[in-house]
């Protein structure tokens, strides 16, 4: 570009006397001249010693949207970016009018557009060596400076590909020997990179394969060609031997000759070492189909059986190349041929997995037999359904046993509600006589009595209301296992019900010099909807327990607030006790029938 810039800059300084009035000009030749300049793809501008345009050829009016008239007394740095160095426009002048300048510049078009060129100016200087102009060449690179970092980032992309991949990138000259090789042989063959270069790959072949290998490799270097997936067995440095797989195309250069051969090799150990286990495993599966009670079966898109395993001599008492060409149909039971056959051609419209589906089958021996089956869907390589393969168990016999559990269980749901039914009747029945035995003693215990006499009454009640509170208890338990148990929703005072069980408590409580208390929250609202009942019921017994079960220091009952809105509130009822607790352990056995955390405390 430099030397196109004095040739123009030469041309310019001819065209400049020639512009002046000559007796010696050429009209020919100043149009021929003129003619070049408009004809240079390059940006050609001139401009005087003051940096001001002059002139500027129609490729640079074209790439940079001005005028001839536009330019005519504008400086030069209306080209320029404002993201340029200030200090690099700086130097461009004076080192154009000294002897020219060469470089690089982010120029602005008039509609602002901005890209990069290629600049070089120089003086233009008449006969005396006065300067008379500046001429300057500038080249849109904005492409050849995408193009060249594309590359690089190519070249990059690609030098981390060889450099990380696990495969060995090699190339070898024209006698076979390593010229290059990436790291992968490290991994492959157990050396560092100088130890393969120069060498051959007979060098590493084991020494069975090496007669073979040698006239292979002669061969392909005398006649040159592509090869793909050649298996190579090479030794590893730790004397292990590895199966390497190695694809390479010819060298060639514009005349057709063979330089050698560049190419990749991969470890295919591992694979072949599956292939194999893959065979041992169909081995093992055909082992296990063949022997298997189950019905292994594949049907083709049109449910045909393509395959069957030889479970069918027990499941339908043919051999499997009965079945072949036959559907699951022709051997439904009548009853269900009807229904599944909108099933069979649904599933062969819309293919997808199934489990579990049960199916009559008619027995060669005319018997029925229930079989459980599960299946995927089967496609080809286009994805398009090809049939499906699955497994049929014979569970006649768990559908025979499940029959007869479901009469049992049945026969038992009828003895348990007979024995709530009974257990009701009879909480009933010794209530009234209860409510009698109770309301009697308390009108005996109104009347005059002795000291001795008012000990066995008031033994008599304690034990006629424990007596009474086990029977609602039994009564209690009956309505939840029938499913009667209803709570009532009244109007109460929360703060009462409470007060009224930590007083029923409070005396056992003192006698057993233990602090009884109850935290309500202030949060906690104290008129609500509820059954005061159960709530009595279900902390008297959680309270005494903890009475029970608590050698010393407090029982306390505390209620909290945890959510409410204008019409629900949702409350907290905790108790705590300073006891002897839970073990982890036995947190399981809390809410089992019968069962309790230490069988040793029962009688507390």
């Amino acid at each position: 570009m430099a030397r196109a810039t004095q040739a123009i800059s030469r041309l310019w300084a001819n065209l400049r006397n020639w512009l002046n009035p000559s007796p010696c000009a050429d009209e020919n030749r100043l149009r021929l001249l003129a003619h070049a300049l408009r004809s240079v793809n390059d940006c050609v501008y001139v401009t005087d010693e003051a940096d001001q345009f002059l002139y500027g050829n129609e490729a640079f009016c074209r790439t940079y949207g001005y005028q001839q008239s536009e330019l005519q007394g504008q400086h030069v740095g209306i080209l320029r970016a404002s993201r340029n160095d200030p200090e690099v426009l700086e130097q461009i002048l004076p080192a154009t009018l000294a002897a020219g300048w060469q470089g690089e510049l982010l120029n602005r078009a008039k509609d602002g557009r901005e890209f990069l060129v290629a600049l070089t100016t120089s003086p233009v200087r008449d006969d005396s060596g006065r300067t008379i102009a500046l001429i300057g060449v500038a080249r849109d690179i904005t492409e050849r400076k995408r193009a060249e970092e594309e590359l690089k980032q190519s070249e990059a992309r690609f030098r981390d590909l060889v450099e990380n991949t696990s495969d060995l990138i090699w190339e070898a000259d024209a006698h076979g020997r390593c010229v290059y090789c990436s790291p992968g042989i490290v991994e492959i063959l157990g050396l560092e990179r100088e130890q393969l270069l120069g060498k051959s790959p007979l060098d590493f072949t084991t020494p069975e394969e090496r007669p073979v290998r040698q006239t292979l490799y002669q061969n392909f270097l005398a006649h040159p060609r592509p090869f793909r997936g050649l298996e190579l067995a090479k030794i590893h440095r730790d004397g292990s031997v590895r199966v390497l797989e190695t694809s390479g195309v010819p060298i060639c250069d514009a005349a057709g000759r063979c330089s050698g051969y560049r190419g990749i090799t991969r470890d295919v150990t591992a694979r072949k070492r599956a292939e194999e286990q893959l065979q041992r495993s169909e081995t093992r599966f055909r082992d296990l189909v063949e022997s298997t009670s189950d019905l292994i079966w594949e049907v083709d898109a049109q449910m045909r059986h393509v395959y069957c395993s030889p479970a069918t001599m027990e499941l339908f008492g043919l051999e499997p190349q009965q079945m072949l060409g036959q559907t699951p149909l022709d051997f439904a039971a009548p009853e269900e041929q009807a229904v599944r056959r909108p099933l069979q051609d649904d599933l062969s419209a819309h293919p997808r997995p199934f489990q579990g589906l049960e199916q009559a089958r008619v027995h060669r021996d005319g018997s029925v037999r229930v079989l459980e089956a599960s299946g995927v869907p089967i496609f080809d390589a286009a994805g398009r359904f090809a049939g499906y393969r699955g497994i049929s168990r014979d569970i006649t016999a768990r559908k025979r046993a499940e029959e007869e559990l479901r009469a049992a269980m049945v026969a038992a749901e009828a003895a348990d509600r007979a024995k709530s039914e009974f257990l009701a009747t009879i909480s009933h029945e010794i209530r009234t006589p209860m409510n009698g035995i109770i309301g009697m003693n308390e009108l005996l215990l109104g009347t005059s009595l002795s000291s001795e006499q008012r000990s066995y009454g008031e033994a008599l009640q304690v034990s006629s209301e424990a007596l009474l509170a086990i029977l609602n208890d039994v009564l209690d338990f009956s309505r939840i296992e029938a499913g009667k148990l209803e709570l009532e929703s009244i109007p109460c005072d929360l703060l009462a019900c409470l007060e009224e069980v930590e007083d029923l408590l409070a005396v056992n409580a003192h006698a057993r010099h233990l602090e009884l208390a109850l935290l309500f929250g202030q949060n906690v609202p104290r008129r609500v909807i509820a059954d005061p009942g159960r709530i009595r019921q279900v902390l008297l017994n959680l309270v005494s327990n903890a009475i029970k079960f608590t050698e010393r220091g407090s029982v306390w009952i505390e209620v909290a607030c945890v959510q409410q809105s204008e019409a629900h509130a949702t409350v907290r009822m905790t108790v705590f006790d300073t006891g002897i607790g839970i073990p982890p352990d036995k947190l399981p056995l809390v809410f089992a029938r019968f069962t309790q955390g230490d069988s040793s405390t029962t009688r507390r």
